[in-house]
């Protein structure tokens, strides 16, 4: 903390001096440093409603949600959204605004160490309870300034204050409000505190509370007594006493791990048999700084370790180091390089906090979430082969499958989801009209279109209630005047004037927007017919549609890509010519996309990729050749870099268009 700094005194070492630059250097033959890596991070900050960018401590609670601690007001992130508390004039709100520390205990209580008091949080009202130094109350808190909250197996709760010693708190205490034991440095007593700063409090596997104070003093108090054993650092090849334990962490292994204001990283062995220990110090360059804020062992048994010059993952079983910093031009590096705090979450993420916001990542997370058929869950994906999926406005993917319609509701936070099936039922005609789903489509007016594989088109009207709702099939049928002209529904597109266009397998269908939200829709055809040879379809069977930001409809057919002009209501066709690189590379059109630049991609099955350059109306194509996986192009989107993703026969491509 910048406030303990500001005061720490540097004794001047003289004999010591040469022996302790000995012991780092033997220490330095052990640590590997690596050369600076990148890692991809995400980044939480003033455009995610964190209101201040320097973030000292956080935990995640028990519901999942991330709790985050800054000098303006407690945060809670859900994942989406953030939201923020603040100290104000309510006697229920918090005690201040800049937060030092967060605990969650056992019950599901947080715990909030401020500056100006210590609060707990009441998750059903919303509201803190605060307590406070009250001179003439010696069962009050024993100092406002409250630096570190833990919990031991007892279900204790300890609180290290500035100049005010250790807090034991009792629930029962003070009519059930609550009161405090408090235990402070004793001159006269080697088995008190050596100093009323207290630091950092943590707790081992044996459940023995570890107190680190200022001036650089290691305690551990002995359970049932008020005893403390104190260790320093007085040999010769060990740590000045006066640089300050600015990070304190227990490993699972029980390995106690500090980090010094002025040293760096150090280890303390401890011997339960003996009671004694020993301080091993590292090496300070391998870190990249002598100051070393924080402190987290994750899941692997990697240590994290938080400087102002960066992060550096520390493996204590190989001696390798990796560091990490803000680069400027990546916009995925960590978001600052002065670090406050470490965490990592019951998904593996690991969460660090800096002077300038959050940055996060799960090292271990697979890039690809997978979602199965798992037949004794009926709350799987329940089909193996997706051949649909949609985004709708709220958020929600539907996915389309030979095994009928599913809707999946994902919680980010816990990695929970769940999928919800819509099946045809022939007793039903309010059900699906056919379980092989191939194409969807919402409609502005949150109407949800679902093309079939011979149940023809249907529209989805949701309730207000979530998985209720009913369908109303649409199907070919020569007695009703402005039906669908076939009963495979291959893709559909609403353009920006409400008309939903349905491509089929026997030509290209449009319903006006007036007629798209209820009642019997009336289907106006557009096929390619023998009789006629100009300003028609290029062919009958529609693959892809798409509309570009001039408002121009695009169709894609087994023969051709075509332009559609609604107001002389005609068709341009665009066709391969044989010998010919400036001309589409194959008829048979899979995919068609804009990216941002205004270039209109062709995806087709066969002839790769193409660009087509509406000034000249000449095509370039890439294949194979150039580096594609294969020439069957599916799909095409592009991401927030510019870069084109690429669905083929032969896996996903990501293409970068200027490269």
């Amino acid at each position: 903390m910048n406030l303990f700094r500001t005061i720490v005194c540097f004794l001047l070492i003289s004999c010591s001096a040469l022996a302790f630059a000995a012991a780092q250097a033997l220490q330095a033959q052990q640590i590997q440093p690596a050369a600076q890596a990148t890692m991809a991070f995400e980044h939480l900050n003033s455009k995610n409603g964190l209101s201040q960018g320097s973030v000292r401590c956080m935990v995640q609670d028990r519901r999942g949600f991330m709790w985050f601690g800054t000098q303006d007001g407690l945060h809670r992130w859900d994942g989406h959204t953030m939201k923020v508390y603040r100290s104000n004039s309510s006697s229920s709100s918090l005690a201040g605004n800049d937060i030092q520390a967060l605990y969650e205990d056992k019950s599901g209580v947080l715990w909030i160490g401020t500056p100006n008091g210590l609060s707990k949080f009441d998750r059903a009202t919303e509201q803190f309870t605060t307590f406070q130094n009250e001179p003439s109350n010696p069962t009050s808190l024993s100092a406002n300034y409250v630096t570190s909250i833990v919990e031991d197996k007892a279900g204790v709760i300890w609180v290290g204050t500035y100049l005010g010693g250790l807090n034991k708190f009792d629930p029962t205490g003070n009519g059930g409000k609550g009161a405090f034991v408090i235990y402070k440095a004793n001159p006269q007593d080697p088995s008190s505190l050596a100093g009323n700063l207290i630091m950092r409090l943590a707790v081992d596997e044996r459940g023995d509370l570890w107190i680190a104070t200022f001036g650089g003093t290691l305690h551990r108090m002995q359970r049932n007594t008020t005893k403390f054993v104190r260790f320093t650092n007085d040999s010769v090849v060990a740590m000045p006493r006066e640089n300050t334990i600015e990070a304190l962490h227990i490993s699972r292994t029980g390995r106690i791990w500090l980090g010094r204001d002025g040293i760096g990283l150090s280890r303390f062995d401890y011997l339960p048999i003996t009671k004694s220990g020993s301080f091993i110090p590292t090496a300070e360059r391998v870190f990249g700084s002598g100051i070393i804020r924080a402190l987290y062992e994750d899941r692997s048994g990697r240590l994290w370790i938080g400087t102002p010059n960066g992060l550096n993952i520390f493996d204590p079983s190989t001696g390798g180091v990796r560091t990490l910093k803000n680069n400027p031009s990546d916009p995925q590096s960590l978001i600052n390089n002065a670090i406050l705090c470490v965490y990592e979450d019951r998904s593996g993420t690991v969460w660090v906090g800096t002077e300038n916001g959050v940055s996060f990542i799960n090292p271990k997370a697979n890039k690809f979430t997978l979602y199965r058929n798992d037949e004794t869950n009926p709350r799987s994906v329940g089909a193996e082969e997706i051949s649909a999926l949609y985004e709708d406005r709220a958020g929600t993917l539907w996915v389309g499958s030979e095994y009928g319609l599913h809707r999946l509701d994902a919680k980010p936070l816990s990695g929970e989801s769940r999928f919800t099936h819509y099946r045809s039922d022939p007793e039903n005609p309010r059900t699906l009209s056919s379980d092989d789903v191939t194409s969807i489509c919402e409609s502005r007016t949150g109407t949800l279109w679902i093309g079939t594989n011979g149940g023809g088109l249907n529209r989805f009207q949701r309730s207000e209630v979530s998985g209720l709702g009913e369908f109303m099939s649409f199907k070919p049928d020569a007695d009703i005047p402005g039906a669908i002209s076939n009963e495979f529904v291959q893709t559909m597109l609403e353009d920006n004037t409400g008309t939903l266009w349905v491509g089929t397998a026997s030509g290209l269908n449009r319903i006006e927007p007036g007629l798209v939200a209820s009642g019997q829709p009336v289907f106006t055809i557009y096929r390619n017919t023998p009789t006629t040879t100009t300003k028609i379809l290029s062919n009958n069977v529609i693959h892809a549609l798409y509309e570009d930001h001039a408002g121009t409809l695009w169709v894609g057919t087994r023969d051709g890509l075509d332009r559609f002009d609604r107001a002389a209501n005609k068709f341009t066709s665009f066709r391969s010519k044989p010998n010919s690189l400036q001309d589409l590379s194959n008829n048979d059109v899979l995919a068609i996309y804009e990216d941002k630049k205004g270039v209109l991609w062709i995806g087709t099955n066969g002839g790769g990729l193409n660009s087509f350059d509406r000034a000249t109306s000449k095509f370039s194509s890439m294949t194979s050749k150039n580096g594609l996986p294969n020439d069957v192009i599916l799909g095409i989107i592009e991401d927030a870099k510019g870069n084109l993703w690429l669905s083929t026969n032969k896996g996903l491509c990501r293409f970068n268009p200027e490269t």
